[in-house]
């Protein structure tokens, strides 16, 4: 009986150490998280190394090293929480909701929040895909579960989930790494990713001609409002000048020939 006592609190002492080890790790780990933002946002992701962030917060490089082996294991945890907040408690909001909003609008606060880091974490995180070496939460397979509840009239792009989760992400890419790259304000690209997320109406009708490209079409999904009435006015322009080059070009012979004309008298 009292053996066996004994090895109950011996048990109880090995199961605390261990939570409270477990709980001393998960602490440091966040604390040279922390100080890796820190860096990140004073500098860019060339200022973090294992040096600098040793010197952040105080610790040996060895301590560095003994969580996070390189440079890439750094940005890929700091990536990793940016994409849990983007989804955890993700609420899927009622019928009468606008789901798509709803998504990005929380996307977007967690974005903004810490725009200086997360920006140098989009850039980190696209070198990181190019190696092959990060695996990470695939937006396109949330999008198209989002989409796939939707009606097919209200899918941006196609009403095929497929086609139009892919083409809003790739115009969602288009504005992280512009946004990332300083190229967008934060204002300038929350406004770039709502429009990703409906880059088509139902209908659209073309302002100069009348007529009207049907949902899901390329031609007046993929350009924001404005840009068709706009290519038009570029293409009926290119056609005037050509016209007049080769009007110009008649005007030029007819006198030329008039000109003979005269010298022949």
């Amino acid at each position: 009986m009292i053996k066996a006592e004994a090895r109950d609190v011996s048990s109880a002492r090995t199961i605390a150490r261990q939570r409270r080890a477990r709980e001393e790790t998960a602490a440091k780990r966040q604390l040279l998280l922390e100080c890796a933002r820190i860096i990140l946002r004073e500098g860019s992701i060339f200022d973090l190394t294992a040096i600098s962030l040793a010197e952040q917060a105080g610790v040996t490089r060895q301590t560095v090293y003994r969580y996070f082996p390189n440079t890439e294991t750094i940005f890929k945890a700091l990536s990793d929480q940016v994409i849990t907040q983007v989804y955890e408690d993700l609420q899927i909001p009622n019928s009468n909701e606008d789901t798509l909003n709803h998504f990005v609008t929380k996307a977007m606060a967690v974005f903004v929040a810490d725009s200086l880091v997360i920006r140098q974490l989009a850039l980190a995180s696209a070198l990181g895909r190019a190696s092959g070496r990060w695996q990470q939460v695939d937006p396109e397979g949330i999008l198209v579960k989002i989409i796939s509840d939707m009606p097919e009239e209200k899918r941006p792009v196609s009403a095929d989930p497929a086609i139009s989760a892919r083409m809003m992400i790739t115009y969602f890419r288009g504005a992280l790494y512009g946004w990332a790259a300083g190229f967008y304000s934060d204002e300038e690209f929350e406004k770039q990713v709502r429009l990703a997320s409906r880059l088509t109406t139902p209908t659209q009708i073309d302002p100069i001609v009348g007529s009207s490209f049907p949902h899901g079409s390329l031609y007046s999904s993929s350009l924001p409002a404005g840009a068709i009435h706009d290519g038009h006015e570029r293409q009926h322009d290119r056609h005037l000048d050509k016209h007049s080059h080769h009007s110009g070009q008649r005007c030029s012979g007819m006198q030329s020939k008039e000109a003979n004309r005269h010298r022949n008298r």
